[in-house]
């Protein structure tokens, strides 16, 4: 069951999601040693990043990773780890960040990513925090309508098909996903009106409604972030 927050202005939407993030890392960091964050890439989440680059959190105990990827280098705009680093700019070295390694074959890339996970997170890897995104087609991560990574249950990570321009993709899978302590929806815009609904009543056809994690949360702006 998705929990649903609704904000009319930009400005309340980025309030609600620093509160909850604040008491949801607080809680984590009372019990373990460090926060594990899986971000969302596209430009939903951007200004959230910049208003946490600004938060006086204790940096040195978080750590930053990516939900899924695009397979374009790392000076490319269409890269997620890069709109990650820009955006946290302001961190510089105490942003932890573990993007993946675009500069391997995808599957490689994938096995890579899975295997920094086990070791830096656990294995298997449960994080404490993941923020997803809402496609227009109802897809979550890298995880397309149709697509084979939907399938997968054994891999913590995969390389997976995409819509053009960006056709070969990296994601966390839906164990991964699933294993999460709490994922929270980020989606901006009254665009997303229909799809948002459809999340809300459950409907399997939509990727992003397929999660089984134990909490979760989603955060709407009816107003498109700036």
């Amino acid at each position: 069951m998705i929990e649903p927050f609704i904000f009319s202005t930009e400005a309340d939407w980025l309030a609600a999601l620093r509160a909850e993030f604040l008491a949801e890392q607080a809680a984590a960091l009372a019990r373990r040693p460090v926060f594990h964050v899986a971000l969302s890439g596209g430009t939903t989440p951007v200004p959230f990043y910049h208003a946490l680059a600004r938060e006086a959190l204790d940096w040195d105990r978080f750590a930053w990773w990516m939900g899924d990827e695009r397979c374009a280098p790392d000076d490319s705009p269409a890269n997620n780890g890069r709109m990650a680093r820009r955006a946290f700019a302001e961190v510089n070295v105490r942003f932890r960040f573990h993007p993946w390694d675009v500069a391997r074959p995808p599957e490689e890339a994938a096995a890579h990513y899975a295997v920094e996970m086990r070791t830096e997170i656990g294995a298997p890897p449960v994080f404490d925090l993941l923020l997803l995104g809402l496609g227009e087609d109802g897809h979550t991560a890298s995880l397309f309508p149709g697509s084979p990574a939907l399938s997968e249950n054994a891999r913590d990570a995969t390389a997976a098909p995409g819509p053009p321009p960006h056709t070969r993709r990296l994601t966390l899978t839906y164990p991964t996903l699933n294993r999460a302590r709490a994922a929270w929806f980020l989606v901006a815009g009254g665009a997303k009106a229909p799809m948002v609904r459809r999340l809300l009543d459950g409907d399997e056809t939509l990727p992003a409604a397929r999660l089984r994690g134990p909490v979760q949360k989603l955060f709407w702006s009816r107003a498109e972030t700036a």
